[in-house]
């Protein structure tokens, strides 16, 4: 299954409530069971449902992490490929609500969705760079620490399919779908162009860019409980060369808006989980997400605001990525 593009998300959410439908129907009994413990910070109710003599495992978790990054926008000369703009936004102290289900029609079939939404605006800054030189110093420089993470935002859709066990361990492909969103807004700070200093004036809105990332993915993964403990560990692997993204940048003071689109990129992203299982119940567990997508060029779209004039430069004239990793400590419950 691919998805591409800004429109893959919908797809993606139709076929994971079409497999939710068998549910529905033909239900003989119901009882609890414990999952083995997931990624992240989660509290987890999970419901056996027999249907047609099959062993149906159902579910539900909710999640609390924390995140750090980076996300990198990047202006050239088309013609030369010199890099004439950069602008660094950090992801720093930002806390991450997730919520998320599984479903296992099959013991070999797991189908599972996660949404994360921040919390709180962090303690980002943004870094603007400009080289109107064909030289590798900077002439211009802003530095704004009053930044905002305004919207922070992961999806992510996938089918795991076992292919061995042994001895306790299982290891399955996966096949999945991600969708991330992040936008800041930077206010005031300082400047140093042609080396004069100044300061924009505090709380004025400088700069909002956006950043949104689709990405359909492949993979493979595992979980292991060691012999005779109460210690599980799980994680996965996942990439996909066929990232599609679009990004947006508002300069407030410049009345001028720039948007990209993107094709053909890479993403790489690792999870790691250990979990210590208290009770048949409670377990608390340790659990590390990264990911990045390198970075992606394409055609840049400039609007004035004032004018309404639109201008579209061809070839490779803007650049966009972004990193970021994700500790939690994880309480699972299961009822």
């Amino acid at each position: 299954m691919i998805f591409k593009g800004k429109k893959g998300v919908f797809p993606a959410l139709l076929f994971f409530c079409g497999a939710l439908l068998p549910v529905a129907g033909n239900v003989q009994a119901a009882g609890v069971a414990v999952q083995p413990a997931g990624m992240d910070k989660k509290v987890e109710k999970t419901t056996t449902i027999q249907i047609n003599q099959n062993i149906v495992v159902v579910s539900g978790r909710m999640s609390l992490g924390w995140i750090h990054g980076d996300s990198n926008e990047l202006v050239y000369d088309p013609g030369t490929g010199r890099k004439i703009s950069e602008l660094n936004w950090e992801i720093d102290n930002v806390y991450m609500l997730g919520i998320g289900g599984s479903l296992s029609p099959l013991s070999w079939l797991n189908f599972n969705a996660d949404i994360w939404f921040r919390v709180n605006d962090g303690d980002g800054e943004m870094n603007d760079y400009d080289w109107f030189l064909d030289s590798p110093e900077y002439t211009h420089w802003s530095n704004h620490p009053d930044t905002d993470l305004t919207t922070g935002l992961m999806f992510d859709i996938n089918a795991e399919m076992t292919f061995y066990e042994v001895m306790g361990s299982k290891f399955f492909g996966i096949a999945g779908f991600k969708y991330d969103n992040w936008e800041w807004e930077s206010f005031g700070g300082d400047y140093v162009y042609w080396g004069v200093s100044g300061s924009f004036p505090g709380g004025q809105n400088v700069i909002t860019y956006e950043q949104k990332f689709y990405t359909p993915y492949v993979g493979i993964g595992f979980k292991s409980n060691l012999s005779e403990t109460p210690i599980t560990f799980s994680g996965r692997i996942i990439g996909s060369t066929f990232v599609t993204a679009e990004d947006k940048d508002q300069h407030h003071l410049r009345n001028l808006v720039f948007e990209e689109d993107f094709d053909s990129g890479n993403m790489f992203a690792v999870d790691l989980s250990g979990a210590y299982n208290f009770t048949d119940q409670l377990s608390l567990l340790v659990s590390y997400h990264f990911q990045r997508y390198d970075e992606m060029k394409g055609e840049t779209t400039i609007t004035n605001l004032t004018t309404g004039a639109v201008t579209k430069v061809d070839g490779d004239a803007a650049g966009i990525d972004h990193s970021s990793g994700m500790l939690s400590l994880s309480a699972v419950y299961t009822f």
